[in-house]
């Protein structure tokens, strides 16, 4: 695969737009009849999918793949436990599936490591500082997909954001599972300083962590920033109430709760692109019913 890994900043497109260039939509080559088999891993739970996720299948939709029609789709789903991830990419491997989709970074990893052939088409942090990829526009090997460019200016804005919604902001509490890859956690605290923002990181791993995490949110600052995992991204109903609880501003990404919280979320666009980004594997396969 030679598709260019997009340096999307999807998350913050209404604060931080970035140009890219325009990418032809999914469109397969000549009717063959034969159908398109892909395979997806879920880090989190079919409940508590992310957006971008569910407008992916959307806009497959749209674009006329259809599941049971054209479209095979071979699903698992490690409810949050990433340990699980190496397992179920294995699983699809062994299904003969044409293409992976997977989001996040571990996840991303975990396909890498069960495949060398397959394409590869993942939503994630950075897959250069992950040793997934030599470079966004040229990563070389089987893997393609958008990039969440922490460390292109994006965690800035997020503190920026927040310090125009809680103008008295002066210390933000970063809830975040240490086992996760720390890339947006190194960038907030870089770029903290020069916006006069002190950070208190609070480590989650588990759940039943979560009550004492807000608890310390509250007493030591006056927003919290929920770093996105599967874990916790697992229980946003339950991180947005004790933010409501705890009376504390909430950030987070990839979300679909409602409340006293900034969503950083283009889906659809970021889908878009995503599936764009796939376009080659799918080209041997029968025209969309739709085009």
């Amino acid at each position: 695969m030679t598709e260019r890994f997009l340096p999307l900043v999807c998350a913050l497109a209404l604060t931080s737009a970035v140009a890219v260039p325009a990418s032809p939509v999914v469109r397969a080559a000549e009717p063959t009849q034969k159908v398109a088999r892909l395979g997806f891993v879920g880090s989190q739970t079919p409940s508590t999918v992310p957006r971008g996720v569910a407008a992916f299948w959307e806009r497959l939709s749209e674009l006329g793949w259809v599941k049971g029609q054209n479209l095979a789709v071979e699903e698992r789903w490690a409810d949050g436990r990433l340990e699980r991830l190496p397992t179920l990419m294995e699983e699809i491997v062994d299904r003969k599936v044409d293409v992976i989709f997977t989001y996040n970074t571990p996840a991303g990893i975990a396909a890498k490591n069960a495949t060398s052939s397959i394409p590869i088409v993942v939503f994630m942090g950075d897959p250069v500082q992950a040793g997934l990829a030599a470079s966004l526009s040229h990563p070389g090997g089987n893997l393609t997909g958008l990039s969440f460019a922490w460390s292109e200016g994006v965690p800035g804005k997020y503190l920026e954001l927040l310090k125009d919604i809680v103008p008295r902001l002066s210390t933000l509490a970063v809830i975040t599972n240490p086992d996760y890859p720390p890339q947006l956690l190194k960038a907030l605290q870089a770029a903290a300083p020069a916006r006069r923002v002190k950070l208190k990181v609070i480590e989650v791993r588990n759940p039943e962590s979560l009550d004492g995490a807000f608890d310390q949110a509250h007493r030591h600052a006056q927003a919290v920033f929920v770093a996105p995992n599967p874990m916790l991204l697992s229980h946003l109903h339950r991180v947005t109430a004790l933010a409501a609880k705890h009376r504390l501003t909430r950030i987070a990404i990839w979300t679909r709760s409602t409340g006293r919280s900034v969503d950083l979320d283009n889906s659809r666009h970021c889908s878009s692109r995503a599936i764009a980004g796939s376009r080659r594997p799918w080209r041997k396969y029968a025209k969309p019913r739709n085009s």
